[in-house]
């Protein structure tokens, strides 16, 4: 497992998970908070560290061997990984064992973020694409375009630069690096995608509507744009 200041840089990508609403990291030594976002109760920190804590004299008392997650339900649902020098709380909707498996694998990844640049360019396309998915995705439901939006990407990355860095969840386009991407290969790849949006969305809806929605898209684009202008 990764140091802990690895660990609190990625851990801001545990709202990324599917199910995650808020999250906390703390240190096993002493309690320490690392990081923590999202939707959280307050002391959520002192609380993971006791039940972590918990853990390990309850496992050696009753040599139950190691735990690698906890459960606790109430008002609101609670995952506690467990791992070598941190305590990862999680207050979750879905599935625990599976969230857990995906921070796990979160913890595994190699360092994707390349060029910051093209990062922020990458998230600067995937927000524009997102405000379109959220204006065709009224009415019909954003199932249909998580779908599509995952045939597209398959078809189109024939050389696998953006199968490990982008991924589709919650109806969202979500850049998670750049690696070894340039400016080109993200102009390019997010205007195909944009492009295959809007016909499948005249398709859906025709020209007109279709032209309706994303002018909604333009207007709130732009601002945005003077919000930030205005400071």
């Amino acid at each position: 497992m990764p140091g802990i200041i690895e660990v609190e840089n990625k851990s801001k990508r545990f709202l990324e998970i599917p199910g995650v609403i808020g999250y906390v990291v703390v240190s096993n030594e002493d309690g320490t908070m690392i990081s923590a976002g999202g939707k959280i109760p307050n002391a959520i920190d002192e609380t993971v560290a006791f039940i972590g804590s918990a853990s390990d004299v309850i496992t050696t008392t009753l040599q139950t061997g190691t735990l690698d997650y906890v459960v606790a339900s109430g008002d609101r649902n609670l995952l506690l990984v467990v791992l070598d020098k941190y305590f990862i709380g999680c207050v979750y909707n879905g599935e625990p064992e599976h969230i857990k498996t995906e921070i796990l694998d979160l913890l595994k990844e190699g360092d994707k973020t390349g060029d910051p640049k093209i990062l922020r360019l990458f998230k600067a396309k995937a927000y524009q694409l997102n405000l379109i998915l959220e204006e065709f995705s009224r009415d019909i439901g954003i199932k249909v375009w998580e779908t599509f939006i995952s045939q597209v990407i398959s078809a189109m990355d024939t050389e696998k630069k953006f199968q490990s860095l982008i991924k589709v969840s919650d109806g969202k386009i979500i850049p998670i690096g750049a690696i070894n991407l340039t400016a080109e290969d993200v102009n390019k790849f997010m205007k195909v995608l944009i492009d295959a949006v809007v016909k499948h969305g005249v398709k859906k809806f025709g020209s007109e509507e279709a032209k309706k929605r994303v002018h909604n898209v333009i207007e709130k684009l732009g601002a945005a744009k003077k919000k930030v202008k205005n400071g």
